[in-house]
């Protein structure tokens, strides 16, 4: 079914030199201005693919955008958590490794009826937004990354969109999701998560991830057309028999789903993508372009100068926020100074009744200073008379001081002239005793002697 060429032998060579690339190009990913593309020679296998067959060849361009850092709150068992992290630089690898694989894969898988070019952009921001779906839960929607989308995928710039985040601890239930359109149904968009590193080798080719969500979408576009689609379209292996395999994966139902060779029991018919379906349609955004070229062409001057406008009505949005804040503060703050000015004019009417009150005192007080000051002029009168009389009383204290030492003096003689009268006395005294002593026993001897007289004389 499948027949090898040049162009897919290359195909194991490139994958190792674009990974080396890679691994080259991540370690300059502090800079946050890096973005790197590289892109098939497009030229060179649409010359390989002509070989095959004559008709036109369909060229995808895809635009991978890789968030390797994340910043986001989500909800898990009731309780809002947060997540800030970076994915390794193996596993960014990893994952473009993979997503090269996958633009090999629509070639191989096709037989040379869609060929890829792609373009990788390590987005130098983390990821701070994300969607919630009952059943899908959290997803980076295309409004998430609007602004991104806008920068790097503008109107007719790709026909497929693929965002990868890092989702670290956030549990999900998807691997990846497709059959999402952008740009008014031009651009197939995809979502795929990091995931764990075994997940990437768990078996199959690396790139089936990213060729399974962009075939939701393709398989969607080509219905949209009319064209019949096998049940469940790249979700249909299982109902149409096909099983998976380590070395193959899902890869034998994509091929066929490729070439319009997947068997519909229902309709008893193949379904799937022809090569004239390939050649004729090829993507939505080339079915837009052919139709609505030149109307495209304006659509995107027009977005541009509209994204223009917007990012002018955002730069005035976040500065009339800017002044209203300001505004707010001053308003603030003119309440408050408004506030204390009531204060300080309360204060003032209180401090002016004091006043009123303190001058009436003062003017008590001025009364009364007067009335003491005419007393005090009388005592200053009286005191200068008291002083005089001071004078006046310290001269004769003076002058009886004066005659105090003559008195004290003459005292002192005359104390000495008492000691000298009082001794004499004594001794006067003494001899009075003396002479009393001698007069009374004289006495006693005349009585004795006349008294024996007039016994003898009896």
């Amino acid at each position: 079914m499948f027949r090898e060429s040049k162009l897919f032998s290359q195909i194991p060579r490139l994958i190792i030199i674009s990974s080396i690339m890679l691994l080259f190009f991540s370690a300059s990913y502090d800079n946050p201005q890096y973005v790197y593309a590289i892109n098939v020679d497009e030229h060179y296998m649409k010359s390989k693919a002509q070989e095959l067959d004559a008709l036109p060849i369909c060229v995808y361009h895809h635009l991978l955008l890789l968030y390797p850092s994340v910043d986001v709150r989500y909800v898990e068992d009731g309780s809002v958590k947060s997540f800030a992290g970076t994915m390794s630089g193996e596993m960014m690898s990893t994952i473009t490794s993979a997503f090269i694989d996958f633009t090999y894969l629509t070639g191989e898988l096709s037989y040379g009826a869609v060929l890829s070019t792609y373009t990788i952009i390590l987005v130098p921001h983390p990821l701070t937004r994300l969607s919630y779906d009952s059943v899908l839960g959290y997803w980076p929607s295309p409004e998430d990354v609007r602004e991104d989308l806008e920068n790097y995928a503008p109107y007719g710039t790709y026909d497929s969109v693929f965002v990868v985040w890092y989702n670290g601890p956030i549990r999900l239930p998807y691997f990846g999701l497709g059959g999402i359109f952008i740009n008014n149904g031009s651009t197939i968009y995809s979502v795929v998560t990091s995931h764990e590193e075994w997940v990437w080798r768990a078996g199959g080719r690396p790139g089936e991830v990213f060729l399974h969500e962009w075939l939701h979408g393709v398989a969607r576009f080509f219905s949209s057309l009319g064209y019949i689609m096998p049940e469940g379209d790249a979700d249909g292996a299982e109902i149409h028999g096909y099983v998976w395999t380590h070395e193959e994966g899902w890869t034998r139902y994509y091929r066929d789903l490729m070439q319009g060779r997947v068997w519909e029991p229902k309709i008893k018919a193949y379904t799937g993508i022809t090569r004239e379906m390939w050649s004729k349609h090829c993507s939505p955004n080339i079915e837009r372009l052919r139709t609505y070229g030149d109307l495209i062409v304006r659509y995107n001057e027009l977005v541009t100068r509209l994204n223009e406008l917007q990012r002018e009505y955002d730069d005035l949005e976040r500065r009339y926020d800017e002044l209203k804040a300001r505004h707010y503060e001053l308003v603030i703050s003119y309440n408050e100074t408004l506030t204390k000015f009531d204060e300080l004019l309360k204060m003032f009417e209180d401090l002016s009744n004091r006043f009123s009150s303190l001058k009436k005192r003062y003017d008590e007080l001025s009364r009364d200073y007067d009335i003491l000051m005419g007393k005090y002029s009388s005592l200053m009168n009286d005191y200068a008379k008291l002083e005089e009389n001071y004078t006046n009383l310290n001269k004769e204290y003076e002058s009886l001081k004066l005659e105090h030492l003559i008195l004290e003096e003459s005292f002192k003689s005359l104390n000495e002239k008492y000691s000298s009268t009082m001794s004499e006395l004594d001794f006067y005294k003494r001899l009075v005793f003396s002479l009393s002593g001698i007069l009374i026993a004289a006495i006693i001897a005349i009585v004795s002697l006349l008294a024996v007289k007039k016994v003898k004389t009896s």
